[in-house]
């Protein structure tokens, strides 16, 4: 509820789908009864957010020996497709290595 800005209804209703018999009486008492304080209090991400854009920042403004401008864009904001694109490098060498020749005739 904290971290993510829940409030205590849909909080309940969600760990209640996820695992029925959770957050039971007293416990839901406390969540409703505590929301405003919770709502209020520091989200631990916006700290982290705070961090990341400086470390963003800080490498936009940094110039690295050797590396592309491509290369510096994947490290700051990361290689989408990247997975999807190494396992499907990976089928098609599968692919490849699993084709019978045993109908092919050597001449003699």
């Amino acid at each position: 509820m904290k971290n993510y800005k829940v409030p205590a209804a849909p909080m309940i209703a969600w760990s209640r789908i996820c695992r029925p018999g959770s957050i039971i009486g007293p416990q839901q008492q406390f969540l409703v009864h505590n929301e405003s304080t919770l709502m209020a209090a520091p989200s631990i991400f916006s700290d982290m957010e705070r961090k990341m854009t400086e470390i963003t920042n800080l490498l936009k403004d940094t110039e690295i020996e050797g590396i592309s401008e491509k290369e510096l864009e994947i490290a700051i904001k990361g290689d989408e497709g990247q997975a999807a694109e190494l396992l499907n490098k990976k089928r098609k060498l599968h692919k490849l290595n699993s084709v019978s020749y045993t109908h092919l005739t050597l001449p003699t």
